[in-house]
């Protein structure tokens, strides 16, 4: 990708994350937004040509997932990747990074899927809009699933984007929660004798052991585009900040799967605030993220690998 495809792809994600942030805060409390985020998302996925699938888990309007197919033409017996964002906030906070970053990041690899489908995958595609990630439990991400489940879908795996947005590359930006250094070192994510980054300007990327074949081709795309990226994967059931997001609703139903994040409140001061504003966000960052992302995608799906 040259440098305008670069920055054209840039604009495109601050203007996914402005029309949400504009939204406002995304929860049950405000179904006129519950409404707007949904038609919004909806839109972008139509004028891309994917058929939209509005699943309903409970009773309520914000309890709704959003599900679109890559391609149509993939036997059943496929194994699906899924990628995955959640649309939901907390209140009072319009959710800039968290997570209109990773929904614009979704939908700005819908548009890349749409224009160029893998062919003859290996895997095929599956996008992912989840609801209440803010919600204790992950009800969109289990109810979705547990449906899986029930229609016999062979889900490989998810790549989950859970704030990808905000960077800083000034010394001491970057905090870590006190259990993961231990398991960077075990993980052999950090040298013998080495430290953890204190600058907050890498990439994240949290999967079980599950996922090393995940966590390997992010690491590569990531590490390709210049992107510096910390590769951790955790103990089956593992808890905590590990498992703060949908990619844990994977791991409780035995399936591989990662977080790829900016690592939330451990770098970014307006996490879950008012001040969660797209101004304050890199969108260089989450275009970098992006197109790792979307390069770990051609990996997987790759039939000649």
């Amino acid at each position: 990708m040259d440098n305008v495809a670069h920055l054209d792809l840039a604009a495109r994600l601050g203007g996914y994350i402005s029309a949400l942030s504009s939204i406002g805060p995304r929860h049950a409390g405000l179904p006129s937004s519950v409404t707007a985020t949904r038609a919004f998302l909806t839109a972008s996925l139509e004028k891309l040509g994917y058929h939209v699938e509005h699943q309903q888990y409970g009773p309520s309007p914000h309890q709704v997932n959003l599900i679109a197919e890559v391609g149509s033409d993939h036997p059943r017996s496929t194994p699906i990747l899924e990628i995955g964002a959640h649309w939901d906030t907390v209140p009072d906070s319009p959710g800039a990074d968290d997570n209109a970053s990773g929904v614009a990041g979704l939908l700005a690899i819908a548009r890349t899927l749409a224009a160029d489908p893998p062919p003859e995958a290996r895997r095929r595609i599956r996008l992912c809009l989840f609801a209440e990630e803010e919600v204790p439990g992950c009800p969109g991400s289990t109810a979705h699933l547990a449906r899986a489940n029930e229609r016999g879908d062979l889900i490989d795996g998810a790549i989950v984007l859970e704030m990808i947005g905000y960077r800083d590359a000034a010394p001491g930006s970057q905090r870590f929660p006190e259990t993961l250094a231990s398991l960077a070192a075990s993980a052999g994510a950090v040298p013998a004798g080495g430290h953890l980054p204190d600058r907050a300007d890498f990439l994240a990327a949290v999967g079980d052991v599950g996922a090393e074949e995940y966590l390997t081709a992010l690491t590569t795309a990531a590490r390709g585009l210049g992107l510096p990226i910390l590769p951790l994967a955790v103990p089956s059931g593992a808890s905590g900040d590990a498992a703060r997001s949908d990619h844990a609703s994977y791991w409780a139903a035995g399936r591989p799967g990662v977080m790829v994040t900016d690592t939330a409140n451990f770098r970014n001061p307006h996490y879950h605030q008012p001040s969660d504003l797209p101004q304050t966000l890199d969108l260089d960052f989450a275009t970098l993220t992006t197109r790792a992302v979307m390069g770990a995608i051609r990996v997987l799906t790759d039939d000649h690998r």
